[in-house]
């Protein structure tokens, strides 16, 4: 069950808020709101904040995989163009 308020947007587009996972073209918070620390190897300072991705998650993004497959929207597309799509 997700409680949080996902928001679509352009995959273009960053985040809205540090810290949130692209699933189903949609940034939103992990299921159970937790977030991971993300520290710098050269000074020990945080950079950033990430989601971290639990099983919910997990299957979330799963289903909308295996629905842009079975649609054709993604299994179907040349490979020039998905290669466009994972390097932005």
């Amino acid at each position: 069950m997700m409680t949080k308020a996902t928001t679509p947007v352009k995959l273009s587009e960053r985040p809205l808020a540090p810290g949130q996972h692209l699933i189903d073209g949609t940034w939103m918070d992990s299921v159970d709101g937790s977030t991971k620390e993300v520290i710098s190897p050269i000074d020990g300072k945080v950079l950033t904040r990430i989601a971290t991705g639990g099983e919910e998650d997990v299957d979330l993004a799963v289903r909308a995989a295996r629905r842009s497959f079975d649609s054709g929207v993604w299994s179907f597309m040349s490979p020039a163009h998905r290669k466009n799509v994972l390097t932005r």
